[in-house]
């Protein structure tokens, strides 16, 4: 008996959850409609289409307009931040090369005076 009143309500249960779902038409005629496709510069399309009757539908994939905005701020953003980034690392290289530069020529001077104390301490000592 358990048994019969368990399969009974799953039957049941069943029956409900099929009966629900419906089919729904889309309210555009697919003969008269008039379809217009517009693709986004980051690849995202737009799609309108215009009944006869003036029924429109529009239908987004990929990003809505607001979404387009902020993914739009967020790539001026690494380009911004790119560019500072190549910005301070080429200056930094500059900056080096030209410390490197002062330290040749702070050592160039400072050899060739301690050259010139060398000499004299050689003559004074011959």
């Amino acid at each position: 008996m358990k048994k019969i009143t368990l399969l009974l309500a799953c039957f049941a249960f069943a029956a409900t959850a099929a009966s629900a779902q419906t089919t729904t038409k889309s309210p555009v005629d697919p003969a008269t409609a008039k379809t217009e496709t517009n693709v986004r510069a980051n690849g995202t399309v737009r799609t309108k289409t215009v009944d006869a009757n003036g029924a429109e539908v529009s239908t987004k994939t990929g990003r809505t307009n607001t979404g387009e905005v902020i993914h739009a701020g967020k790539e001026v953003g690494k380009d911004v931040t790119h560019k500072t980034g190549h910005a301070v690392k080429s200056g930094a290289q500059k900056t080096g090369s030209v410390a490197k530069k002062g330290f040749k020529k702070t050592k160039n001077v400072v050899q060739k005076g301690s050259n010139k104390v060398a000499e004299k301490a050689k003559d004074v000592a011959d």
